[in-house]
C-alpha cells in the first residue's frame, strides 16, 4: 500500500489519432455502402472499387456493384446496373441506374437508359434504348427505342419503335411505330397479336392481324368501328381528303403472269390492276351493310359486275360472257333499266319487258291476239299473231301495211 495520501486513478485510453483508423470501415445505414480511410492519403473512399473488371468471366462494373466472377461477358455501368446478375448471365449490358437490375440468368440482352429492362429476370434476348425502355416487361425476344417504349408491355418477340410506342400493350409479335402508338393504357388488357401499327397515337386493339398505317387515334371517329377487327388493314382514315397511288417503276408487275391473284395493284404506268381469276370474288361494301355493295366475278368465262342498293335491296348486273360473246344487263325486283345519252333517257327496258325508245317508240313484245296485247301507251309496237301492228290511242292496234311508200 502506498505511503502516499492521495489515491492514483487509472489512466483512460486516448481515442485513435486520424493515422491509426487504417482499415476501419464505417457503413451506411441507409443504403449499406462502407466507407474505409485511407491512411496513406489520410481520406475516407469507397471500400469497393468503383471500376471491377474479372479477366477469367470477362465482366466489368463500373459503380454498380455486379457480381464480376459467375456473370459472363457482361457489363454493367450504373448504380445498380445488372446487380442481380448470376452464374447463367452471358452477353448482357447495363448502362443507367437499375438497368437490368433484377437479371439473374438472361442472356444477349442489351438495355441503355434509368430503369431499362428493369424487372427482366430470366429471358433473354431483348433490347431497350431509353428511360424505362421495356420496364417491367419479362417478354423474350422483345425490342424498344424510345422513352417509355415497351413499358409495362407483356408480350414476346415485339417491337416498339418511338416515345411510349407498345406502353401497356397484352400481345405478341406486335409491331408498333410512331409516338404512343399501340399504348393501351389498360396495363395490358389488350390482347392482340401479329399486328403492324404505323403512325403516331394509333391505340392498339384486341384485335390480332391488323396492318393500319393512320396518323391520328382510332378512337377520334375518323376511323370506324366496323374496320377494326381481326385480318383487316386500313390505310389511312375519313380525315384523308386525298389518296394517291403511285406506280412509279414496278417492272415485276408488268406482266399478268407476275401479277397475285385476287390483288389490286399499281402498275407501271400508274393504272390501278386488280386481277380477279376464275371464281374470285371482290366486294366493295360501304360500311357493316351486307347491301349497298359492287362486287365483281370471274366465273367459267364469264365477268360480272354486280350492283346492290342499300335503299331497296335491288341487284343489277352487267355480264360479259366469253362463252358467246354477249353482253348482258340485269336487274331485279321489278327494276327499269334505262340507258341514257347526256343526261337524257335514249331507250329503257321497263320491268315489265317492254322495249321503250323515248318519244318515238315502245316494243311492247309478242301476243296471240288484240285482246292479249292489251291498252299500252301511244306509239307501241308489238307482234299480234303472225302480223306487226302498232297502237295509238285515236285508233287502237292496227296492223303495219306491207306496201312499199
Amino acid at each position: 500500500m502506498s505511503d502516499s495520501p492521495f489515491s492514483v486513478l487509472a489512466e483512460e485510453p486516448l481515442p485513435p489519432t486520424i493515422k491509426e483508423l487504417g482499415g476501419v470501415n464505417i457503413t451506411s445505414e441507409s443504403d449499406g455502402h462502407e466507407l474505409r480511410f485511407n491512411a496513406t492519403t489520410s481520406s475516407f473512399e469507397n471500400a469497393t472499387p468503383h471500376a471491377v473488371f474479372n479477366a477469367t468471366s470477362k465482366s466489368m462494373s463500373l459503380g454498380s456493384g455486379m457480381n464480376t466472377v459467375n456473370p459472363v461477358e457482361c457489363i454493367g455501368i450504373g448504380h445498380e446496373a445488372l446487380l442481380s446478375a448470376t452464374t447463367g448471365a452471358e452477353d448482357c449490358v447495363g448502362i443507367g441506374d437499375d438497368a437490368l437490375k433484377s437479371l439473374t440468368v438472361g442472356q444477349d440482352c442489351v438495355a441503355i437508359g434509368s430503369d431499362a429492362l428493369e424487372s427482366l429476370t430470366t429471358t433473354g434476348k431483348c433490347t431497350a434504348v431509353g428511360r424505362k425502355a421495356l420496364s417491367s416487361s419479362v417478354g423474350s425476344d422483345n425490342t424498344a427505342l424510345g422513352c417509355d417504349s415497351g413499358r409495362n408491355a407483356l408480350g414476346n418477340e415485339c417491337t416498339y419503335i418511338g416515345s411510349g410506342a407498345g406502353k401497356d400493350y397484352g400481345g405478341d409479335r406486335n409491331i408498333c411505330i410512331g409516338m404512343n402508338t399501340g399504348a393501351d393504357g389498360g396495363a395490358g388488357a389488350a390482347t392482340g397479336s401479329n399486328n403492324l401499327f404505323l403512325g403516331n397515337g394509333v391505340p392498339c386493339t384486341a384485335a390480332s392481324r391488323m396492318v393500319v398505317v393512320f396518323n391520328g387515334e382510332l378512337t377520334s371517329g375518323h376511323l370506324p368501328s366496323s374496320l377494326i377487327g381481326d385480318n383487316v388493314m386500313v390505310l389511312g382514315g375519313a380525315n384523308i381528303t386525298d389518296a394517291v397511288l403511285c406506280g412509279g417503276s414496278l417492272p415485276a408487275l408488268s406482266t399478268a403472269s407476275s401479277r397475285k391473284p385476287g390483288a389490286l395493284m399499281v402498275d407501271p404506268n400508274g393504272h390501278v390492276v386488280s386481277n380477279v381469276t376464275r371464281n374470285d370474288v371482290h366486294t366493295i361494301t360501304q360500311g357493316a351493310s351486307t347491301l349497298d355493295t359492287l362486287q365483281v366475278q370471274c366465273t367459267n368465262g364469264d365477268c360480272v359486275l354486280k350492283l346492290s342498293s342499300e335503299v331497296d335491296g335491288n341487284d343489277a348486273t352487267l355480264t360479259a360472257s366469253h362463252t358467246d360473246n354477249s353482253l348482258t344487263i340485269a336487274a331485279t325486283q321489278s327494276a327499269n333499266i334505262i340507258f341514257k345519252t347526256n343526261g337524257s333517257e335514249g331507250m329503257a327496258v321497263m320491268n315489265n319487258q317492254d322495249v321503250r325508245l323515248k318519244n318515238i317508240l315502245r316494243w311492247t313484245g309478242t301476243f296471240t291476239n288484240v285482246a292479249a296485247a292489251g291498252t299500252p301507251a301511244t306509239r307501241s309496237m308489238a307482234w299480234i299473231g303472225n302480223d306487226l301492228g302498232i297502237y295509238d290511242t285515236t285508233n287502237g292496234w292496227r296492223k303495219v301495211s306491207t306496201e312499199s311508200f
